[in-house]
């Protein structure tokens, strides 16, 4: 009778154990992906928004000096879904001389609410700012 019981739990704990893995297979199927339109329309909004609050333009501070930008171009061939909710965005700023910044955007959150989580400036006039 022991062994009959030990059976069956063991069956017990498989079938659980095979329901459970498929509960996460469905929950990973059912993740809708964000398009690279919307992560377009997401990193577009906040540097609307930010150039907005700043008298028409997007304000970096970069050693000791307040970067006056506006927006030139989304590098759409760039925009990638990192994982559920996390975005990346690259984007040409100009300053008021002409020179153009290459800038990296971190986005987290779902289409019509993505924040931006981290900013790095990536190259001057298409010169990377690292070797």
């Amino acid at each position: 009778m022991k062994i009959i019981r030990s059976y069956f739990f063991l069956l017990l704990i498989l079938l659980l154990a095979c329901q459970g893995e498929k509960s996460k297979e469905e929950t990973l199927n059912t993740q809708k992906r964000v398009s690279i339109a919307e992560i377009e329309a997401g990193i577009k909004a906040y540097i609307d928004a930010e150039t907005a609050d700043n008298d028409g333009y997007f304000l970096i501070n970069e050693e000791n000096q307040k970067l006056r930008l506006k927006l030139v171009r989304v590098h759409t061939e760039y925009l990638s879904n990192l994982g559920p909710s996390r975005h990346f965005a690259c984007v040409d700023l100009a300053d008021e001389k002409g020179d153009v910044y290459d800038v990296d955007f971190f986005l987290e959150g779902e289409p019509g609410a993505m924040r931006v989580t981290e900013t790095s400036l990536h190259k001057l006039n298409g010169k990377p700012f690292y070797t």
